[in-house]
């Protein structure tokens, strides 16, 4: 059962080139906050800053500044008394953010939109559980609605391209 979610600000919750984006971030935020705790990786001071400005740092419970690091996810995840096999780690970056969540035992969900849907896993430990196109997807995922989790047995390398 998912207790906890983690984001990366930036592409996940945040894109600057689409700043409209943020309602939705806000509304989802609202929504998942009292059942849920949130927990956030800012890479820098700047985008804590645009999380205060565009509201959207109020709505989290927990935080930490720098690098996207398996130590950054288990300070958050101590902070938040979450275990990892019960928390779903949302990021843009497959090598990253999801290769991290894979390691500690997480469900992953790559959020293919913004600047890396480019991007693709090369290993296995950069499968995401999860792969959604919006922030809402990831009610069905906590809810334990029916989303189906990748299984990439099934797709050549040219699946992740789309």
């Amino acid at each position: 059962m998912i207790r906890g979610l983690i984001f990366t600000f930036d592409g996940a919750l945040y894109n600057k080139s689409k700043p409209a984006g943020v309602n939705d971030a806000v509304d989802f935020l609202d929504r998942m906050k009292e059942t849920y705790k949130i927990g956030v990786i800012f890479k820098d001071l700047s985008e804590l800053e645009a999380a205060k400005h565009t509201g959207l740092l109020e709505r989290t419970h927990h935080h930490t500044v720098g690098k996207r690091t398996k130590e950054a996810v288990e300070s958050l995840t101590l902070a938040m008394q979450v275990m990892p096999d019960e928390l779903l780690i949302i990021g843009t970056n497959v090598v990253e953010e999801i290769a991290v969540g894979n390691m500690l035992g997480a469900y992953t969900a790559w959020f293919r939109a913004g600047d890396l849907t480019h991007q693709v896993p090369e290993a296995e430990h950069e499968v995401p559980t999860y792969v959604f196109t919006t922030i809402w997807d990831a009610i069905g995922a906590v809810e334990n609605k029916e989303i189906e989790e990748v299984d990439l047995s099934k797709y050549e390398k040219d699946y992740w391209k789309k």
